[in-house]
């Protein structure tokens, strides 16, 4: 519903969203130039398992507000874009459960910034799975995502850095490209380091994580400040032991990649430190 109000008739201004959510389920679009387009003023739409089939520009366009929106299992097959979140996006979305297929250009691609939860399956993308334009500029993490089937996994000419943990990359041609001067940091998981291209200022970290145990005399030690330190003596990562004495997610950098090529960093001499206050008793 829209409305638009003022004393002068002949000058109300623009429509904007009054009240009431459009609601879009169990549909199927054909040969659209693009499926659905979302934005506006101040447009807030609930999208639940529609799919569109050979648009000829995007699945779904995100231009302008999106507050209060939301889209569930969304499929789009072909297109240049399964989602094209365009430079007038604004504000943050949930886009779960979609399967994005055989897009031209990207499954996704972000011009701007759109937060929300953004979880699904992008495959066979004749070019990037996930593209990051050069005005994106907040930081991203991906947890166990599989990537396969597509030209380039992940795309990046923001300034923004990615996480990726616990995922399987495997792409046509390249797993990662950076263009710009994002950091990606690729914890555990799969991906071939040799796929990936780095052009800008940037750069890719193929890293691994070890959790430690601290005890004392067979009993855990809670809140501990654990670092572990290269042959360098540089802290590569650090945890806080939890109430059974493990210190989780300590990080160290196997591979670098930038502009001047790949380098295998040398894992010799690595140390753990930590400090802690143990309470002893004893009776005499």
């Amino acid at each position: 519903f829209v409305a638009r109000a003022g004393n002068d008739p002949s000058s109300l201004g623009d429509y904007k969203r009054e009240s009431g959510t459009a609601t879009f389920e169990n549909g199927v679009i054909n040969g659209a130039d693009t499926g659905i387009i979302l934005g506006g003023n101040d447009a807030a739409a609930t999208i639940e398992s529609v799919t569109v089939n050979s648009p000829v520009f995007a699945g779904i366009d995100i231009d302008g507000s999106i507050g209060g929106s939301s889209i569930d299992d969304l499929e789009v097959n072909g297109g240049d874009y399964g989602m094209y979140v365009s430079s007038f996006t604004r504000g943050k979305m949930d886009v779960t459960n979609f399967d994005f297929d055989a897009q031209d250009n990207a499954g996704i691609y972000y011009v701007t910034d759109m937060g929300g939860d953004h979880s699904g399956s992008i495959t066979n993308s004749n070019g990037a799975a996930y593209k990051y334009g050069a005005n994106t500029v907040e930081d991203v993490t991906f947890d166990s995502i599989t990537l396969s089937g597509n030209k380039i996994g992940i795309e990046t000419a923001g300034s923004g850095d990615i996480t990726i943990k616990d995922s399987t990359f495997t792409s046509v041609d390249e797993d990662i490209r950076i263009t710009g001067p994002s950091e990606v940091d690729f914890v555990e998981g799969t991906i071939d380091s040799t796929s990936v291209v780095v052009t800008g200022t940037g750069g890719f970290d193929r890293q691994r994580a070890l959790a430690l145990t601290l005890d004392a005399d067979s009993s855990p030690v809670e809140g501990a400040t654990v670092l572990l330190m290269s042959g360098e003596d540089k802290v590569s990562g650090f945890a806080i032991t939890d109430a059974s004495g493990i210190a989780q997610d300590l990080r160290f950098r196997t591979i670098r990649v930038d502009s001047s090529g790949l380098t295998t960093e040398t894992l010799t001499g690595y140390e753990v430190t930590t400090v802690a206050e143990i309470e002893y008793s004893t009776t005499v």
